[in-house]
């Protein structure tokens, strides 16, 4: 297998344990939970949060965290607090 096929595999595989991890443990954040109560889907978030729809989905995977620019964004849209979409107490 050629080298970049294997870091790409490898960073996958990262990726998925990483969300497995944080779906066992409740740590993703509330963005796919309070998205669709607002009638919101992650193309709208995308434009609102000036980035683009994979960006948003990486969030709502916890593959990724927003910087807190796009959470004080997704906070106002979501009408949710910033520590409930990183899951603080």
């Amino acid at each position: 297998m050629p080298i970049g096929d294997r870091i790409k595999a490898a960073r996958i595989a990262k990726s998925r344990r990483i969300y497995a991890y944080l779906q066992a443990h409740d740590k993703c954040c509330l963005i796919p939970k309070a998205r669709p109560e607002n009638v919101f889907n992650q193309s709208h978030l995308a434009e609102a949060c000036n980035t683009d729809q994979a960006r948003v989905s990486e969030w709502e995977r916890g593959i990724y965290e927003p910087r807190i620019s796009s959470l004080r964004k997704l906070a106002k849209i979501l009408k949710v607090s910033m520590s409930d979409l990183i899951g603080e107490d």
